[in-house]
C-alpha cells in the first residue's frame, strides 16, 4: 500500500483536503490487525478495481491503528 505525493496532485478539486489525504511511502502489511481508534463513520465513494465503472458509497471508521509483522517478523504498530 502506498500513497505518494504525485497521487495527491491527481486528486480533483478539494478531494485531497476533504478526505484528509496524507502521503505515505510503500508499505507491505503482513498479517494486518486493525483496531478502531475513532469509531466515527465517514462515507466516500470508492471504485471497484475488478469491475470497471462500478462505484458505491462506502462507510469507514475515521481512524484505525494497524499492527503488522515486518518482513523480519518483528511487530510494528
Amino acid at each position: 500500500m502506498e500513497f505518494p505525493v504525485k497521487y495527491m496532485k491527481l486528486a480533483q478539486g478539494d478531494e485531497a483536503k476533504t478526505r484528509l489525504y496524507e502521503p505515505f511511502p510503500l508499505k507491505v502489511f503482513i498479517n494486518p490487525v486493525m483496531e478502531v481508534v475513532n469509531s466515527q463513520q465517514v462515507v466516500f465513494p470508492e471504485g471497484c478495481e475488478s469491475i470497471r465503472g462500478f462505484t458505491a458509497d462506502v462507510p469507514r471508521h475515521f481512524e484505525v491503528k494497524v499492527s503488522v509483522l515486518q518482513s523480519r517478523a518483528t511487530l510494528d504498530r
